[in-house]
This record gives C-alpha cells, sequence and structure tokens, in this order.
C-alpha cells in the first residue's frame, strides 16, 4: 500500500464510497499491474528493515536494536531507497492520510467492499476457470485493502494525526 496510488489522491478523501472504491482498483490495479522488475526493486528497498525484523524475533531484542547494527540502512537511507525503487513514493507520501486512523479505516472499507463484490461476482460465474480468477482476485484485494487495517494499530500511526498536521501546515 505505501508505493502504490495516485498522488494527491488518497483513498479516503472522497466523501463518496464509490469514488473511494473507484480510488481503491486504481492503487490495486498497480500493485497487480506491477512488473517483475520493479517488485524485486520494491522487495530489495526493505530488505534491511525486514532482516532487522527477523533478528529481533529470533535474538529476542529489541527492533531498534537491530536496526541500529544496520546504520546507514534505514531512516534518511531507506526513505532513498525507497524512492529508487518507486518513483512515486515521495509523492506519494505527501498526503498519504490512508494510513493512519479513520483514513486508514475508510481506506480499508473501500478494499473491503470491492473484495465483497468481486467475491459475488466469482458465486455468480459459472466457468471454472473465470471463477477461480474473480476468487483469487477478491482474495488479494482483500490483503492489499488489509495493509490499511494494519496500519490503523500501527503504534507511530495511532498516535499521529496525520490529516490535521498537513492542514495545519497549509494554514502556516
Amino acid at each position: 500500500g505505501d508505493f502504490y496510488g495516485v498522488p494527491g489522491q488518497p483513498i479516503s478523501s472522497p466523501h463518496d464510497a464509490d469514488e473511494r472504491r473507484a480510488r481503491f482498483i486504481i492503487a490495486f490495479r498497480q500493485l497487480a499491474d506491477t512488473d517483475e522488475a520493479t517488485f524485486k526493486n520494491i522487495l530489495a528497498a526493505i530488505a534491511p528493515e525486514f532482516e532487522a525484523l527477523q533478528e529481533a524475533y529470533h535474538e529476542k531484542t529489541s527492533l531498534e536494536a537491530a536496526l541500529k547494527k544496520r546504520e546507514g540502512k534505514a531512516g534518511w537511507s531507506a526513505y532513498k531507497r525507497y524512492v529508487a525503487a518507486s518513483p512515486s513514493y515521495a509523492e506519494l507520501l505527501l498526503d498519504n492520510y490512508d494510513h493512519f486512523q479513520a483514513d486508514a479505516l475508510l481506506a480499508h472499507d473501500a478494499g473491503y467492499e470491492e473484495a465483497i463484490q468481486t467475491a459475488i461476482q466469482a458465486f455468480a460465474e459459472t466457468n471454472p476457470q473465470n471463477k477461480q480468477n474473480l476468487l483469487v482476485d477478491a482474495l488479494a484485494k482483500e490483503l492489499f485493502a488489509c495493509h490499511f487495517l494494519s496500519d490503523y494499530f500501527a503504534s507511530g500511526h495511532i498516535r499521529t494525526p496525520r490529516r490535521a498536521l498537513y492542514n495545519y501546515g497549509l494554514q502556516n
């Protein structure tokens, strides 16, 4: 979810649920249509954080301690890796409300509704291969939507009034 979307058009911003679903579909299609090279670049960009998480788990230490061992691979250098892997990442950060509190729930709900509608289409489908494809698509949409739900519970996302901070910056 962090690497996909339309800069300036967060999923959660429209008041209309159908427009939120349309924005979710665009973001999801970006993920689904990502070429293998870009996908590998994104995985390589996030690898140091993933390795630190695994180390913290296996060594029963803090994630902070595991990240400190990788000095120069977190923070600003991670941001630079992310932008290199996905040039739109920096633009998406400007209004990434979809990952914070009430907005995260709206983004998740848009994706959940889209996944349910796709599953309903699968139920009505008579061709076994089309049915399977639709069910896989529905599951993928739900998993993509779950990213926003997991962000809702992330400690840094709970405490950060993301939209309010942006609006405050606009006023000052």
